[in-house]
């Protein structure tokens, strides 16, 4: 349980108050779903790319960083990574920490740019039903990614590692069935292993599928958590005082 789920219960339990379960991200089966939009991250034989897709219909990519693959990937460290995902905004955005100052995306470290951002209009208003992580390696020549710390919305999930040509793929969703994630925040570290020398390989994704249109208004993800501390925070207020 993630520590917002937490303070939520103590609160209610301070206001009396009974409180619906709150949606955690977990581990599912593959639906089978088709992706609609993602990042990646790649060693692309000079160096590391950072790409934002859209699978619909087929592959397109819509944002670049690091094209011509600099700077180039220090095989053997944990690159701290985050990506979020905004419905009020239809924005995806994915950062890396080039700078290896231990933060992804604080700006610029070094004058390496950390940060890719795409919004997608026909997607302002929709949550996902559907969250994926892929990581991909290769035999020959060896090389191995893979990603740790794992965080999706404050909730842990298994690291994930692939050393062989085959992806690797973890499916999550809601703890709630058939809830759709307005906003979306994956923290987590890559860590690429091996011959630094082969294109496209190793390699992972974040993949977003199932969009859902949501109704009413969608509160930004920093204010998510603020809102509902402050609605429950005053209803505990309230209840106390009488």
């Amino acid at each position: 349980m993630s520590l917002f789920s937490k303070v939520i219960q103590f609160l209610s339990c301070l206001a009396g108050l009974t409180i619906t379960a709150q949606a955690v991200v977990i581990a599912v089966p593959n639906p089978g779903v088709a992706t609609e939009i993602g990042v990646r991250a790649r060693n692309g034989l000079t160096g590391a790319e950072l790409v934002m897709f859209d699978s619909r219909p087929t592959v397109t990519n819509v944002a670049t960083l690091n094209a011509t693959g600099t700077p180039v990937w220090t095989y053997g460290y944990s690159y701290p990574f985050k990506a979020t995902w905004n419905a009020a905004t239809g924005t995806l955005t994915y950062s890396v920490d080039f700078g290896k100052s231990g933060i992804a995306g604080d700006v610029t470290t070094g004058g390496l740019a950390e940060t890719i951002t795409h919004v997608y209009p026909e997607f302002i208003g929709s949550g996902f039903k559907n969250l994926s992580l892929m990581a991909q390696g290769r035999i020959s020549p060896a090389v191995s990614m893979s990603l740790s710390n794992l965080v999706f919305n404050g909730d842990s999930v298994s690291n994930l590692t692939s050393s062989g040509n085959t992806a690797v793929t973890a499916y999550y969703g809601s703890s709630l069935t058939g809830e759709a994630f307005a906003a979306v925040t994956l923290t987590g570290e890559m860590t690429l292993s091996g011959n630094g020398t082969t294109a496209a390989r190793p390699q992972m994704e974040f993949r977003l599928a199932g969009p859902v249109a949501l109704s009413g208004a969608i509160p930004e993800p920093s204010g998510l958590a603020l809102g509902g501390l402050g609605v429950m925070a005053g209803l505990a207020l309230t209840r106390r005082r009488r």
